[in-house]
């Protein structure tokens, strides 16, 4: 297993939680994904077998947040 730390750009309330929340449960290889509004900040344990980190991070722009490695 993996962890990756992105700072997120973009998220200004609990339902831009939700929906990167979302995208990360439901993205394969990802096994959890801690995310903080206050912060901005995303913890991702993904297995590299199954995605890479380049992929989370397309997918969580894809739906209109910027994300970058910290």
């Amino acid at each position: 297993m993996a962890q990756l730390v992105l700072d997120i750009g973009g998220m200004t309330c609990c339902g831009c939680v939700k929906n990167v929340q979302k995208v990360l449960d439901n993205h394969i290889g990802v096994s959890k994904a801690d995310i903080d509004l206050a912060s901005g900040v995303a913890t991702i344990d993904f297995d590299e077998q199954q995605t890479q980190e380049k992929s989370i991070i397309e997918a969580i722009e894809d739906i209109g947040f910027d994300a970058c490695k910290r």
